[in-house]
């Protein structure tokens, strides 16, 4: 149950704060300084995994090499509906319905804990979605929660990307979270009591005793989600088409499980039934709002 509270505190919340997280931009990629720290990667697979972690704020940032020709990804990724796709194979997301209202795009996102739940009993966090750059070279985009007191943005996820040469993109997912007092608070007693061995993928010298250890913490929760999210990116541009929602979700899932230690939670079977139920209420929810 206290994790629970903890997910809706960090995943889509708007706090109560006392002081604003900073807003960190989408800059462009540097790709030269990119591709040199994709190739120093501990991973197994082209992509840089950073985190960073401030008194009102944390951010994750993947860098991959991906095996998309570019203007497959920035039409795949660059609408609404896609990236309901996208945050649905996430076991916490228990629907997303997406909706435009004259120039004005928008994610309704219902989120709950790991198991089944029905999108009634789950939060409803709404995201404003923002496609800031669409070229031939360029993509930039955003989804953000709706701002909390002091115009704190809560919850972002933003995507940078460029062609990298005629089959492969290069791109940028940052996923960052504002917390106030009272958040801090919460995860503070998670992460020193039940949550304390959940660990990031980021391995750093502990200062007491110079082992090295993977971050835990805020920035292993931050890690844990952001390579999630881009998990499931990759999962939606690898499987687009609706006919191919359960074969999407057997991939996102065997993804995660290349990383067990940080990001397993339940078998296979039970997250596919589980997916299946809560797809049947989002095309429900969907309709509804499509009329």
């Amino acid at each position: 149950m206290f994790r629970f509270f903890l997910i809706i505190l960090l995943l889509l919340v708007q706090p109560v704060q006392s002081e604003p997280a900073s807003t960190v931009a989408n800059p462009p990629l540097d790709t030269a300084a990119v591709l040199v720290a994709i190739d120093a990667s501990p991973f197994e697979e082209p992509i840089h995994l950073e985190s960073k972690q401030t008194r009102h704020e944390v951010q994750g940032h993947v860098y991959a090499i991906l095996d998309v020709p570019f203007a497959e990804l920035s039409e795949a990724v660059a609408s609404p509906r896609g990236w309901c796709e996208i945050l649905f194979l996430h076991y916490n997301i228990k629907a997303c319905v997406h909706q435009r209202v004259e120039e004005a795009a928008s994610l309704a996102v219902f989120i709950g804990r790991k198991y089944y739940q029905d999108p009634e009993v789950a939060r409803q966090t709404r995201l404003g979605f923002y496609l800031e750059d669409q070229t031939e070279d360029q993509l930039a985009l955003r989804l953000e929660a709706d701002r909390g007191p002091l115009g704190v943005r809560a919850f972002q996820i933003k995507v940078r990307a460029v062609p990298l040469d005629e089959d492969r993109s290069l791109m940028r997912l940052s996923y960052s979270l504002g917390h106030g007092r009272l958040a801090r608070f919460v995860m503070q007693v998670y992460f020193s009591t039940s949550g304390r061995d959940r660990i990031g993928f980021t391995v750093e010298d502990d200062d007491q005793d110079g082992t090295a250890e993977p971050v835990g913490g805020m920035r292993g929760m931050i890690e844990r989600n952001t390579m999630r999210f881009f998990f499931a990116i990759t999962s939606y541009l690898r499987m687009p088409d609706p006919r191919q929602q359960e074969a999407r979700h057997v991939h996102w899932f065997e993804q995660t499980e290349r990383y067990p230690e940080q990001l397993r939670e339940m078998d296979e079977a039970a997250y596919l039934a589980q997916k299946r139920r809560e797809r049947r209420n989002q095309d429900v929810w969907q309709a509804q709002v499509d009329g």
